[in-house]
């Protein structure tokens, strides 16, 4: 901002002082009008006489009826230099909102052009004068600049909260001058700027914009989106040379993607968007469409704080890894920190409550004839209601509102990551998600989405999601719309979207999700039986209804058995409702290309954790360990080759490494890597590590998930005969049962035996014909890994190794005791042990799952910081 400008220590002076100085320049420009510096000059003093006039000093706002134009900005200037304060009312709401407003804020006044006054005169009945502007034009007379102190009302905006009823909230002198002065400096706006108003005036968007303009002299720019059309914006900015762009995510992104693909708009050197999160896909717009040194400032909005707290600069070459575009650190005079619920600090990475506090943060609201300060605590700070999380850099991420963020099957989701996840989706234009109450105890996640092109099934967008997303995260439903419903300020009309997925599930009921054939019939009962519930419909989802991955693999037993179709249980990741099963089955079967990798959770700004599951197990193992790893930790599960059932194993822990490195290389080419494996998953891990570090690569963290080394664990010498017939009996049944033998656990084992005898002869002589059944499968792939495990010879890694081991291991009596559990001197950089409850096997689950993401967590965060 101009030095003269830092100097003056209100607006209204500068703003004099401008209207002198920049006399002959251009101040605004709209679709019918213009006006120089001179020009604005005269209609405002005059306009400012007249109401100096007839206000009598009545403490209580001017509201204004009038086109998006010139002679707007005149008016609201005309009441500043009078010593009021201005409202201006939406012209898009209904007449009966609008006379709740008027009835609410009461303003002593209400001003008019001639194409709204008689609208103005009957929704002010006697309550309030009209004046038509140009009336007060004519009525004019001298008018002394009313000095305002800075704490006195500036204007008021109404929230734009369309989730909850709005309210008057008052914008200060003191606070818009500090907020201008910080969005000056942050644009480098100077005399020379061209400036563009897209948003309404009613919008609280608009006042940088407007004073951003003319506080320092240059020109303003009046464009209506809606009335005049988004095709014409790129012609309208290049004839009028505009160099600061300013709007909406939502508005700049349906702009951007109406402009033909190589289009740049060579005028422009700045972007600035705020008011919503922005996504990757938008830096992407950006850098197409404007030139190389365009800055794109990403801004925090707040209406309670008088405009934004945080500006994140974004140039050609600024590379984004988070799921939302930052926000950036606070602008000068504005501190802030994240929040727990129990008022605690939260610590870098996690997700909390923005709370803020500055000499200007001080959120009021317009009582209808007095201003009402509120939300302050003892010690200044403002808790915002939004929710965002920082990074060891101090940069800020916006992760929307607390209100958004619903707790769904016991796990929170964000809104916010949900959107930017659907916006990564090849083809969307633009996305939103919220949740819908299903019934009073149930909660549904509804997406809505439009297209550029062509565009993709339900199905193929949660296949596409499944990749991005934890599955709890997932939308129940994907619904298309030709374009997505905005509010006047270019914001996504969440009111309206709700009310549309209403309108479509209603609908749905009328037409009955209940089975059409006899295959939906059969697995309606199948879930019915394993989940034990009577009302599954076609379109339950499986997770939703209390669904888990030993539910899944029963479900998927009985579809085999039934169908004949072989489905892994990550199938429900794509397909979690039966109409979507349904279609799976039909199909045939699912392509085992697409199951070496699962993403768990793709969220996060940390390096990924990459798992890989134990004997006889698959990627969905680690399904809830995810969920404990923190909102910013991305994990994902290696996936074993054979799970189709008819693909050969892997025979050794060599070339399930080798397996297993190809599908990490392809998702992420380059360390460090951070790798774990749960029993004997950890011992391919291990070997995985070993193998990257010989070929230069850094393994920083390699987590042994209750696994076995070496001889672990080793039978003790000179034990008596029953003691080796403990031994023996022990072997044949799960480890948790061990400690407490019994005559049905022991029969089942030996019937387990035999069955395992007849997999070691197939696998050896290859006398089936068909592919292998369901029931079968894992336990063919467990003896594999048995069979590889005892053939592989450990060899030392040049690493460290964080062993998590269970508190119950094999019995002293019966097994020499090792706390390294056989991995001693396999760690040229270390062994660190953490201690887990439970059995071996038990770890995965809860309640232990999350004891163990605990600590995993600390371990993570400790070798990164490293």
């Amino acid at each position: 901002m101009p030095a003269v400008a830092e100097k003056e220590n209100t607006l209204v002076a500068q703003l004099e002082k401008t209207l002198r100085s920049r006399a002959s320049h251009l101040a605004i420009k709209s679709k019918s009008s213009e006006l120089t510096y001179a020009d604005l000059d005269n209609l405002s003093g005059r306009c400012a006489g007249s109401l100096q006039r007839e206000s009598a000093n009545r403490f209580t706002p001017i509201a204004l009826m009038m086109s998006h134009d010139a002679h707007l900005i005149a008016a609201m200037v005309s009441i500043l230099r009078s010593g009021g304060f201005y409202f201006v009312l939406n012209r898009s709401l209904p007449a009966a909102r609008l006379r709740e407003i008027v009835k609410q804020v009461r303003p002593w006044a209400i001003v008019a052009d001639s194409e709204h006054d008689e609208q103005a005169r009957k929704l002010s009945g006697s309550a309030a004068k009209v004046f038509s502007f140009e009336e007060l034009l004519t009525k004019a007379g001298s008018f002394s600049s009313a000095p305002a102190n800075e704490n006195s009302p500036f204007a008021i905006f109404y929230t734009s909260g369309s989730s909850q009823r709005p309210r008057p909230l008052v914008y200060t002198h003191g606070g818009t001058w500090h907020n201008v002065t910080n969005h000056s400096r942050s644009l480098q706006i100077t005399a020379a700027d061209r400036i563009t108003l897209l948003s309404p005036c009613s919008a609280a968007a608009s006042v940088s914009a407007i004073f951003g303009a003319l506080l320092n002299g240059a020109s303003l720019f009046l464009f209506d989106p809606v009335g005049e059309g988004l095709p014409k914006l790129g012609d309208w900015i290049r004839t009028e040379r505009i160099t600061v762009y300013h709007s909406v995510p939502s508005l700049f992104r349906r702009f951007a993607e109406a402009l033909e693909r190589d289009e740049i708009l060579h005028s422009v050197r700045m972007v600035k968007l705020g008011g919503e999160p922005v996504f990757p896909p938008d830096v992407d717009l950006f850098r197409r469409h404007f030139r190389r040194d365009t800055v794109l400032v990403n801004g925090l909005g707040l209406t309670e704080a008088n405009g934004n707290a945080c500006h994140f600069h974004i140039k050609q070459d600024t590379r984004i890894s988070t799921a939302t575009v930052p926000v950036g650190k606070p602008l000068d005079g504005i501190e802030i920190k994240l929040l727990n619920a129990d008022k605690t600090e939260a610590t870098s990475g996690e997700t909390a409550e923005i709370a803020l506090r500055g000499k200007y943060i001080a959120p009021a609201f317009w009582t209808g004839s007095n201003v009402e300060q509120y939300g302050l605590d003892d010690d200044g700070w403002f808790r915002t209601g939004d929710l965002g999380r920082c990074d060891p850099d101090g940069i800020f991420e916006h992760l929307g509102r607390r209100d958004d963020q619903l707790k769904l099957r016991g796990q929170w989701i964000s809104v916010a990551e949900i959107e930017a996840a659907l916006m990564e989706v090849p083809g969307v234009r633009n996305a939103a998600a919220l949740a819908t109450e299903r019934d009073a105890d149930t909660k549904n996640i509804i997406a809505f989405v439009s297209w550029n092109n062509g565009e993709l099934t339900e199905q193929e967008v949660r296949s596409a999601l499944q990749r991005r997303l934890p599955v709890y995260s997932l939308p129940q439903r994907v619904f298309s719309l030709s374009q997505l419903p905005l509010l006047p300020n270019g914001k996504i009309d969440r009111v309206a979207l709700s009310h549309e997925a209403e309108r479509r599930i209603k609908d749905e009921a009328h037409s009955p999700a209940v089975p059409g054939d006899a295959l939906s019939l059969q697995l309606v009962r199948i879930w019915e039986n394993i989940l034990g519930n009577n009302s599954v419909e076609t379109r339950s989802d499986f997770f939703a209804l209390g669904g888990d991955s030993l539910a899944a693999a029963t479900m998927l037993a009985a579809v085999e058995s039934f169908f004949g179709v072989n489905l892994p249980v990550s199938a429900l990741l794509e397909a979690p409702t039966i109409e979507k099963l349904s279609e799976l089955i039909r199909k045939g079967g699912w392509s085992e290309a697409e199951l070496r990798l699962v993403a768990l959770r793709l969220r996060g700004t940390k390096p990924p954790l990459y798992c890989v599951p134990g004997a006889g197990s698959e990627a969905l193992a680690f399904r809830e360990l995810a969920a404990h790893l923190g909102d910013n930790q991305p994990c994902f599960a290696l996936q074993p080759q054979g799970l189709d059932g008819c693909a050969s194993y892997l025979h050794s822990i060599e070339e399930m490494a080798t397996h297993h490195i190809a599908s990490l290389r392809r998702h992420q080419p380059r360390g460090p890597y951070y790798l774990c494996g749960s029993s004997l998953g950890g011992v391919v891990a291990f070997e995985m590590a070993r193998r990257l570090s010989q070929d230069g690569e850094e393994v920083k963290f390699l987590g042994l998930l209750d696994t076995y080394g070496g001889e672990f664990p080793k039978v003790r010498k000179g034990l008596s005969v029953g003691q080796k017939l403990k031994v023996a009996a022990q072997s044949l049944v799960p480890v948790a049962q061990r400690d407490d033998l019994n005559f049905r656990s022991l029969r089942r084992g030996i019937v387990d035996w035999f069955r395992r005898q007849l997999v070691h002869l197939d696998l050896r002589f290859n006398f089936r014909s068909r592919p292998l059944p369901y029931r079968l499968r894992f336990v063919y792939l467990q003896e594999v890994c048995f069979a590889a495990r005892r053939r592989y010879r450990l060899r030392p890694f040049s690493g460290k190794i964080d062993l998590f081991r269970v508190e119950h291991q094999p019995s002293a009596d019966l097994f020499e005791q090792d706390p390294f559990l056989g991995w001693n001197g396999m760690a040229l950089g270390g062994i660190e042990a953490h201690d887990l409850p439970g059995y071996h096997g038990q770890h995965l689950r809860e309640p232990n799952a999350k004891i163990l993401g605990q600590k995993m967590l600390r371990c993570l965060d400790s070798d990164r910081s490293s």
